[in-house]
């Protein structure tokens, strides 16, 4: 799987809700694809901000990797660029307002890991549609479970829900979810690994990175408590 590919598939169940992106999103078309893809604005910012800290291209396979799913290539990102990015590229009409991003960027913590649950659970949402609402935060994160049943149209998963208390976000108990199977295709089997997005069964996962996105999840779900309050 390409670098490209692996971010449509993860960008296509949340841009299909109208939640970001361009309208009219082809993944089948794959001329377009790039394009389009550069226009999903806080994925893209991130693509660009990891890609730079090492020395690769955007839609690199393991930058890619990196945001969606994690891996080492997060550890070179520097807390000044991670601001920078912030400050600039999620701010303006229809984004943050400059003061929430100047927040956000002023009171990150020593060592940022820019994975997408660092935006799911700190960031928010650059649109403010994901403020306040725990249960869609759940949903936005990148989920991941074992296959238990697969039906016509969905798989049975077991999978750890996020739960937000007092103490802020953790993993609940172990229950079983029903996530829809993707119109690409891709085999999945009894007892496969598997990651979700919005519901959706975005792929099979390895070892290697399931063990990567319970990591980096767990470490951003910790900055969901300390983030300054929205005004």
């Amino acid at each position: 799987m390409e670098g490209l590919e692996l971010a449509a598939r993860f960008s296509h169940a949340p841009n299909s809700l109208g939640l970001c992106g361009p309208k009219g999103f082809d993944v089948g078309n794959k001329r377009l694809l790039l394009s389009q893809m550069k226009k999903f604005r806080a994925p893209y910012a991130y693509l660009q901000l990891i890609a730079k800290a090492n020395g690769k291209k955007p839609f690199d396979f393991d930058v890619v990797e990196a945001f969606w799913l994690g891996n080492n290539l997060l550890e070179k990102v520097k807390r000044a660029d991670a601001a920078r990015m912030i400050k600039t590229k999620f701010t303006g009409k229809g984004r943050l307002p400059v003061k929430r991003a100047n927040e956000l960027a002023d009171s990150l913590p020593l060592k940022v890991y820019p994975h997408h649950s660092f935006h799911v659970f700190y960031i928010g949402s650059i649109s403010g549609i994901l403020e306040g609402k725990k249960k869609m935060l759940d949903l936005c994160r990148i989920s991941w479970g074992r296959v238990s049943r697969i039906g016509k149209s969905k798989l049975e998963v077991c999978a750890k829900p996020v739960v937000f208390g007092k103490g802020g976000a953790a993993f609940g108990h172990r229950r079983m979810s029903n996530w829809i199977l993707p119109a690409a295709s891709l085999t999945f089997n009894i007892g496969d690994k598997v990651c979700s997005h919005w519901g959706v069964a975005i792929m099979p996962i390895s070892a290697r990175q399931q063990k990567n996105l319970q990591k980096y999840t767990a470490i951003n779900m910790g900055l969901y408590k300390t983030r300054p309050p929205r005004q």
